[in-house]
């Protein structure tokens, strides 16, 4: 139970990172004004 707990909080904690770098990366390639099936290839 403990365990299935931390893995849990793990994840979550992974996730957070990565949709920061991901609303990072989508901050980056709206100031450069990318063509728009760039910005779909992130969503």
């Amino acid at each position: 139970m403990a365990r299935a707990n931390l893995n849990r909080n793990h994840a979550s904690k992974r996730i957070k990172i990565i949709m920061k770098a991901l609303k990072f990366a989508q901050t980056l390639t709206t100031q450069n004004a990318c063509p728009p099936t760039q910005r779909q290839r992130l969503n």
